[in-house]
């Protein structure tokens, strides 16, 4: 097999992706696999690593967890599922004419802060997805600014 091309698939230069002649796709390589360890072994050239915007995605979605308190991804859609449905009760309250108590006028100031906050870091990963920068995931990049 002759290796076409190699680049860092990430940012700790763990895994390679590496093209090769006649499959005509790309492999990911990590240490233990021959060919990660022929092209360390020789030296060769590893292209830099170049953000995707699956990267930028999957970053987004980090944040989204994190920002819910979640700690995996199910988790995280659970807590947005019912954030949504409490806030639904909310608005059917006073939509049917009842008041809110100060701690639920509290609650749904809380979840709305969610909502925006959720979609605020879906609208900076949009931003930045078509042209992924290399600091994609600094904390500034998702940042109001």
């Amino acid at each position: 097999m002759n290796m076409t091309s190699a680049r860092w698939a990430n940012r700790e230069k763990t895994e390679i992706i590496v093209g090769i002649e006649g499959i005509g796709t790309l492999i990911k390589a990590q240490p233990g696999l021959a060919i990660y360890d022929d092209i360390v072994a020789q030296g060769i050239d590893v292209a830099a690593y170049q953000p995707t915007p699956a990267d930028v995605r999957a970053e987004a979605q980090r944040r989204i967890i994190a920002l819910t308190g979640a700690t995996d991804f199910n988790g995280c859609i659970v807590k947005q599922l019912n954030a949504s449905m409490r806030a639904t009760e909310l608005t059917n309250k006073r939509a049917m004419g009842g008041e809110w108590t100060p701690e639920e006028a509290a609650e749904a100031v809380a979840l709305q802060a969610l909502a925006a906050a959720i979609k605020a870091i879906r609208n900076r990963s949009n931003v930045m997805e078509p042209s992924p920068p290399d600091d994609f995931a600094q904390d500034e990049r998702w940042q109001d600014r």
